[in-house]
C-alpha cells in the first residue's frame, strides 16, 4: 500500500519568508482562491440543474395526459421481447481480440463503459458466427437495448442500444422491441427507470423477468415516437453541450488552482493583475 513516510516529509523542502511577507501572499491567495471556489460552486450548481432538467424533460414527454387519445400505457412485455445474454462453456477459448472475417462483437457488461452513452460502439472481444451457433450463442439484432442483469453493475443505470449483430454476456439483459416501439423511444423511456429499485434483494442483485414484468410505458403510434426522438435528442443535445462545457470550466479551475499554488510558494505571487497572465501560463489555459 501507499504512504507517506515521516522520513519523506521531513526530507521536503519548504521556503519560509519573513512572516510579514507571509501575510501579504496568504491575503492575496485568499482573494484568488474565493473567485476560484465562486466560479466551481456555480458549475457545481448549474451541472445539478442540468440534471434537473434532464429529469423534467422526461416526465415531460412520457407523461401521459388523459385527454390524449393518441398515447397508450403498455406493458414494457408486450413491446419487447427479453433477450438475456449468455456465457457457454468454450466460448473464451474461441473469442478474438480483433475482428476477422465473419465475426461480430461480444459484449461483457464492463463494455457499456467504453460506448458513446446510446449505442454499444466498441467491443474488446469477437466470435465467429459458426462459433456462435456451435455454442449455441444467440446473435441478438440491432436495436436490442442492453442493460447490466447481475451485480454491482446494475447500480451505474447503464442502458446501451446494439448498432449491428452481436452476442454478450449473461451478466448482460437484452430487450429486443417489437415493431410497435422504436428502440431509440424505448432507450430514452428507460433512462427514466433506476435499475437499483428494480434487481431483487438477494446478496449478488439481479434482474430477471419477475423484476420487470410490472413496469409500463406510456405508447404512442410510430410517427409520434419519431417526432419524440426528434424533440428529446434536440433538446438532451444543448444539456449536454451545456455539461460539457461546465466540465470543461471546472477542469480550467482546477488547473488554475494548482498554478496559483505553484505561483505564491515560489514568490512570484505580487498581487497586481499580471498575476494571472502568468498563473493561467503556467496552468497552460
Amino acid at each position: 500500500m501507499r504512504n507517506i513516510s515521516q522520513t519523506s516529509l521531513q526530507a521536503m523542502p519548504l521556503a519560509i519568508p519573513p512572516l510579514g511577507e507571509q501575510r501579504r501572499i496568504v491575503d492575496i491567495l485568499e482573494d484568488y482562491l474565493s473567485r476560484l471556489d465562486a466560479a466551481s460552486g456555480n458549475c457545481d450548481s448549474n451541472q445539478l440543474k442540468t440534471v434537473g432538467l434532464k429529469r423534467s424533460l422526461w416526465q415531460q414527454v412520457f407523461a401521459v395526459r388523459a385527454e390524449d387519445q393518441q398515447w397508450q400505457v403498455a406493458s414494457l412485455l408486450d413491446v419487447a421481447r427479453i433477450a438475456n445474454g449468455q456465457t457457454p462453456k468454450g466460448l473464451t477459448d474461441r473469442l478474438v481480440s480483433t475482428a476477422q472475417e465473419d465475426c461480430i462483437p461480444f459484449y461483457k457488461v464492463g463494455d457499456m463503459n467504453l460506448s458513446d452513452g446510446r449505442f454499444m460502439s466498441t467491443a474488446r472481444f469477437y466470435v465467429r458466427k459458426s462459433d456462435a451457433t456451435l455454442l449455441g450463442l444467440h446473435v441478438r439484432t440491432p436495436g436490442t437495448v442492453l442493460l447490466p442483469k447481475r451485480g454491482g453493475a446494475i447500480a451505474t443505470n447503464k442502458k446501451r442500444i446494439l448498432q449491428a449483430e452481436a452476442a454478450y454476456d449473461l451478466n448482460t439483459m437484452g430487450l429486443e422491441p417489437s415493431e410497435r416501439v422504436h428502440a431509440e423511444f424505448l432507450w430514452h423511456w428507460l433512462q427514466g427507470i433506476d435499475l437499483s429499485r428494480l434487481a431483487d434483494g438477494s446478496n449478488v442483485p439481479q434482474i430477471n423477468a419477475p423484476q420487470i414484468r410490472d413496469l409500463r410505458l406510456p405508447l404512442p403510434p410510430l410517427e409520434i415516437q419519431q417526432e419524440v426522438l426528434v424533440r428529446m435528442d434536440k433538446n438532451l443535445g444543448a444539456l449536454n453541450r451545456l455539461n460539457s462545457d461546465l466540465e470543461h470550466v471546472q477542469r480550467k479551475a482546477a488547473a488554475l488552482r494548482s498554478a496559483l499554488l505553484a505561483t505564491a510558494f515560489s514568490g512570484r505571487l505580487t498581487g497586481r493583475a499580471s498575476d494571472m497572465d502568468l498563473v493561467g501560463e503556467m496552468a497552460g489555459v
